[in-house]
């Protein structure tokens, strides 16, 4: 199944005929379906005051989608609570075969200096919503006080990729607002169609087990050459500790992207090493969608100043601040756009750092406003002089732009390119007052720091060692890009999608699908029911069960149900609803939230998946994705029990008898090694199933059990085969009344005889461990 197999047009908008209409009218597009007004902002709360709606040609003079490419450090969040959206953003930046899916016709949508009527004001994204790519249209106007972007914007003062989509990210979602708080995970599944999974660092127990802890690693690290996003956070074990920093710098209840994983060699290489090979460590690298606050521990790009106690976010600027700037600007005979402020640290680097090289000479200069302190609420002082530095000239060439085109095949084959943007060259011949880096970077190799593409500027992004990662950070979630295309070397999965409902109705009747969880056995096989196949001895299999996002009427207060699933082990010819809860397989967590994600492994057989909320008589949608490496043949289960025959001269069935071979011992050497492949069958009138070989052995467990409807006591044979090459052998045969005995499991150990009339009273070596529930009422099991 393709990434884009099928694309939806939301609200019915079509880009192309939209953008031609205005080419040919010569106006901007306005989008009326997510207008330039309050209502977008917040549908029923108050929008922030003094907000002006402006085009990218209004903020700057030259407005670009992209500005020297994409890069992980563009996306800069603003003053939404977004950050789970904004590092979901800076992630998907990092892989360009997913970003350019994402941003479609990135080329065409761009703005062009040469041909300037070619633009309309109208872009396009593309989201995957509840199992389809929709495709969102919307109009380049973007929400600003005083001329500056207040929601996610890039540090490029110019580019506009990221503000126009989370407009679009907002526009899918009702409004800017329905942003404010939200999951990582849905995020990114909604940039990439994947599965989403979070990992809990603590329960898990990943700290104080140096096992778990390489394998953690190993399987980040493969999965992020498999194009998965990641990212980390600190949880926040209060309200009162959100956006609170650790000691280490880390901002808890905040999301961090993570951009890298890998193994860095220390030290040089010398005789002895190149042919041992060098020491190396497991490293991770993550970005803070603010820009800034990163990591002052060990492998930080420096002793950072510390903020003042409280919580930290995004600057904002106060009405003083606003009103002090207009006065001394009208004296000073400066700009009347205040700036942004910038965080102390920040500004002290860029006041002490070296001029630019000549090819940003070209950009706009660098108004920055000192602040004396790190705060969100920032005043002037005679303490706090207005700064302007001026690019001068130099001979550094510009960097080459990032390419944006699709991956090559070595990429999709041999995993990703690095999709940060060019750092900056350094600049020699002036002393610099940028903190100094971490100690620990001298066991790092030169060559090695600019392999990982190092750099110590305080831009958010930072690395650490995965101990340190492991033991400062609680969650991370991992978007996984399964794989489901043959041209590729990596492990192909094949995927089986089911929607369904839950729809409260009168109990025991076929419109009542929600029977809530487990804990409501009475009412729990009510729910909706699908069946699958593992083939293989032992199958890994991946699940995931989402609901419809209830985030787009989050201000009519509504929220995602609590939701998850029970896998049981049933009768491998099972084709009818189950009737009475069967042998556990996997039960998932149950989560007040979009997605529920389940990965494991099962042995060879019939399962049924019932997909539940937590408690009953709840209504809701789902859908249900299950991914194996064989064929799942995944099913949902909807007749109760075999329909009579129209033909008068079939008797229909009148009882249902299930099953259970658990095993043979003693049975009859078959070969020269003293051994044998057994299988078996079981026979009831018509209708046969066959176990699979268990190899060389003489004792075998099967398991195996079957369901059949069946008239009167038909006895039930069961016959043991030897699997040869050319020709399968019998081994011997057991026959069984099976009497009705509802509700229970009678167990039973059974002889071996011969198969012919003649052999009928001839006993075979070995017996058979047999369990068998047999009943009246064909809906009993």
């Amino acid at each position: 199944m393709g990434l884009f197999s099928s694309i939806k047009k939301f609200k019915g908008q079509d880009y192309d005929k939209l953008k031609k209409k205005c080419q040919g009218a010569g106006v901007l597009f306005t989008d009326s379906e997510f207008p330039a007004a309050a209502r977008s902002i917040s549908p029923k709360g108050v929008p922030p005051a003094n907000v002006v709606w402006k085009r990218p040609h209004e903020i700057c003079e030259k407005p670009r989608l992209f500005v020297d490419g994409v890069g992980t450090g563009d996306v800069t969040q603003g003053q939404l609570g977004n950050c789970w959206f904004v590092a979901a953003c800076s992630v998907l930046a990092g892989v360009k075969v997913l970003w350019n899916k994402v941003i479609p016709d990135y080329e065409e949508q761009e703005y062009s200096d040469e041909d300037p009527k070619r633009y309309a004001g109208i872009f396009h994204f593309r989201f995957w919503r509840f199992g389809e790519w929709v495709d969102v249209v919307i109009d380049d106007q973007l929400p600003t006080v005083h001329g500056q972007l207040i929601y996610t914007h890039s540090r490029e003062r110019s580019e506009f990729w990221s503000a126009l989509l989370e407009k679009a990210y907002a526009k899918i979602n009702t409004s800017y607002e329905s942003l404010d708080g939200g999951n990582l995970c849905d995020a990114l599944v909604d940039f990439t169609s994947g599965v989403s999974a979070t990992i809990d660092l603590l329960e898990g127990g990943y700290r104080s087990d140096d096992t778990k802890k390489t394998q953690l690693f190993k399987q980040l690290r493969r999965e992020m050459d498999d194009y998965a996003l990641m990212c980390a956070a600190v949880a926040a074990r209060s309200k009162a500790e959100v956006e609170q920093r650790t000691e280490l710098g880390l901002v808890k209840g905040h999301a961090y992207g993570i951009t890298a994983i890998k193994k860095v060699p220390i030290g040089n290489t010398t005789l002895v090493n190149f042919f041992t090979g060098r020491e190396k460590i497991y490293m991770v690298r993550l970005r803070n969608p603010w820009g800034e606050k990163e990591w002052n521990g060990p492998f930080s790009d420096g002793n950072q100043l510390r903020p003042p106690d409280g919580p930290v976010g995004p600057p904002k600027l106060s009405p003083n601040f606003v009103r002090q700037w207009h006065s001394r600007a009208a004296a000073a005979g400066r700009p009347e756009t205040p700036p942004v402020p910038t965080p102390a640290r920040q500004v002290y680097r860029e006041l002490m750092s070296p001029p630019a090289p000549a090819w940003l000479a070209e950009k706009e200069e660098k108004r920055v406003f000192a602040l004396p302190r790190e705060s969100a609420e920032a005043e002037l002082s005679p303490e706090n002089p207005f700064y302007e530095e001026a690019a001068p000239a130099a001979s550094a060439p510009p960097p080459e732009k990032s390419n944006l085109g699709s991956p090559s095949i070595s990429e999709l084959f041999n995993g990703l390119e690095e999709g940060d943007k060019t750092p900056l060259p350094p600049a020699d011949g002036r002393r610099t007052a940028e903190p100094a880096r971490s100690p620990e970077w001298s066991k790092i190799s030169e060559s090695e720091r600019e392999k990982i593409g190092l750099t110590f500027d305080n831009d958010g992004e930072f690395w650490m060692t995965f101990d340190d990662f492991v033991s400062n950070f609680t969650d991370v979630s991992v978007c996984q890009l399964i794989n489901t295309s043959f041209f590729s070397f990596s492990k192909t999965w094949k995927e089986e999608r089911e929607f369904g409902h839950w729809t409260p109705g009168v109990p025991g009747r076929s419109l009542d699908r929600a029977g809530g969880c487990l804990n409501n056995r009475s009412t729990f096989l009510n729910n909706p029911q699908y069946r699958f196949d593992v083939d293989e001895e032992v199958e890994e299999v991946i699940v995931q069960l989402s609901q419809k996002d209830q985030r787009e009427k989050k201000h009519e207060g509504a929220l995602n149900l609590c939701i998850g699933f029970h896998i049981m082990k049933v009768e491998v010819n099972r084709q009818y609803r189950v009737h009475r809860i069967q042998e556990s397989a996997a039960t998932s967590d149950y989560i007040r939230s979009r997605s529920i994600f389940w990965r494991d492994q099962l042995s060879r057989g019939r399962y049924v998946l019932v997909p539940t909320t937590f408690s009953p008589g709840e209504k809701g949608d789902f859908m249900l994705r299950l991914f194996m490496g064989s064929d799942p043949q995944l099913r949902e289960l909807v007749k109760e029990q075999p329909k009579p025959s129209c033909w008068p001269c079939i008797t229909p069935a009148n009882g249902v008898v299930v099953v259970k071979v658990v095993s043979a011992t003693g049975l009859e050497k078959q070969d020269s090694l003293g051994s044998a492949d057994p299988y078996v069958i079981i026979r009831c009138g018509k209708t046969k199933v066959r176990s699979p070989p268990v190899k060389e052995s003489l004792n075998p467990t099967w398991n195996c059990k079957a369901i059949f409807y069946r008239t009167g006591l038909t006895p039930i044979k069961i016959q043991v085969w030897n699997s040869c090459l050319l020709k399968d052998k019998f081994m011997g045969q057991a026959t069984l009344r099976a009497d009705n005995s509802p509700g229970n499991v009678t167990e039973f150990e059974l002889n071996l005889f011969g198969k012919t009339r003649a052999e009928a009273n001839e006993r075979r070596p070995g017996k058979l461990a047999v369990e068998v529930v047999a009943d009246a009422d064909m809906a009993a099991v």
